[in-house]
C-alpha cells in the first residue's frame, strides 16, 4: 500500500431539478489537504468537508476502481452519513442519505465517470443525477484536481 499526503482542489456544482427560471446553480471551490493510498486494485481519497457546504465534522472517502467500466465509490461519515456508488456501467444506483434531520432514499444515475489517477494525484470529473421515486431532485456536477505538497495547484 502507498500513502501520501496531497492537496486536493474540489469544484462543485448543484442544480436543483426541475430548475426554476433564472434559477442559478449552486457552485462551490474548495481547497484542502486528504490523504491519497493505493491498494487493492483501486486509489483511495480521504478529506474532510467543508463547513461552508454545511457538513462540518464529516470526512468523505472517495475510493476509484482500476478496472473497466469506470466504477468509483464516495462514503461520507460524521455530521452525514451515507455511501454513493457511481458506475458507467450500472447507471443507477439505490442510496440512502443519513442527516442531523433524518434519512432519505433515492437513486444516484451516474451520467459522466472520469478519472485519470497515478501514485502522485490527477484528476477526477463525475455528473450525476439524484432522484426520488423516478423523479428528479439535483444534478450535480464534482472536479477534483490531486497534487503532491510539492506542486502548487491552481
Amino acid at each position: 500500500m502507498q500513502t501520501s499526503n496531497v492537496r486536493i482542489l474540489l469544484r462543485s456544482k448543484v442544480e436543483e431539478l426541475p430548475k426554476e427560471p433564472n434559477e442559478a446553480p449552486q457552485k462551490y471551490c474548495y481547497r484542502t489537504e486528504a490523504v491519497f493510498e493505493e491498494h487493492d486494485g483501486q486509489y483511495v481519497l480521504i478529506y474532510p468537508e467543508s463547513a461552508a457546504e454545511g457538513m462540518e465534522d464529516t470526512v468523505t472517502t472517495l475510493a476509484f476502481s482500476k478496472t473497466e467500466p469506470p466504477f468509483a465509490t464516495l462514503s461520507r461519515k460524521g455530521k452525514i452519513h451515507t455511501t454513493l456508488a457511481f458506475s458507467t456501467a450500472h447507471r443507477r444506483q439505490d442510496c440512502t442519505y443519513d442527516t442531523p434531520y433524518g434519512s432519505f432514499d433515492f437513486q444516484i444515475v451516474t451520467e459522466e465517470l472520469r478519472f485519470s489517477l497515478h501514485e502522485k494525484g490527477g484528476t477526477m470529473h463525475l455528473v450525476y443525477r439524484m432522484e426520488t421515486n423516478g423523479r428528479p431532485m439535483q444534478k450535480n456536477t464534482l472536479s477534483l484536481l490531486i497534487t503532491p505538497f510539492s506542486e502548487v495547484s491552481q
